[in-house]
């Protein structure tokens, strides 16, 4: 009994290392995490070219080519721009690889209705979280003072 017990048990144990896991809920290729294989956060060369054909590489830190979104996720751990030239993975040519689609980010702006000066419309001031004016010393202060001083009167 103990030896059927024991061969059930590495059955079982077997068939769960081998099973695939899970895909994750929700990753679309549009996603840092679905490239970044072992989920450590930090995706690596090899992770941006080993899946669904790879990710377009070389990635260029200005955005040339639409590849930079893969740059700044090449840069979250470590860099893969070992050279500080602004291209990540130089070295692994994929120009015919994937170029994410970052959905836009709104601007927050002026209202259709704001006042305007000299033809700028002019909003109401954003609250600035965790901004402190005396953090950054008297220096600042003293800066931000002359420019606003600086300004014409309104018309």
């Amino acid at each position: 009994m103990r030896l059927t017990f024991t061969r059930i048990t590495a059955a079982l144990v077997t068939a769960l290392v081998l099973l695939p896991a899970p895909p994750a809920a929700a990753q679309t290729r549009d996603e840092f995490s679905y490239w970044d294989a072992n989920g450590n956060g930090d995706l690596t060369c090899s992770e941006a070219e080993g899946r669904d054909e790879g990710l377009r590489l070389p990635a260029y830190q200005d955005d040339r080519d639409g590849t930079g979104i893969i740059y700044e996720w090449l840069q979250r751990g470590r860099s893969s721009d070992t050279d500080n030239d602004g291209i990540a993975c130089d070295s692994a040519s994929n120009p015919n690889g994937y170029i994410p689609t970052v959905e836009p980010v709104a601007p927050e702006g002026c209202p259709a209705d704001a006042e305007t000066w000299r033809g700028l419309r002019v909003c109401n001031e954003q609250p600035r979280d965790g901004y402190d004016r005396a953090a950054f010393g008297s220096g600042y202060t003293s800066l931000e003072d002359d420019i606003i001083a600086a300004l014409p009167p309104t018309m």
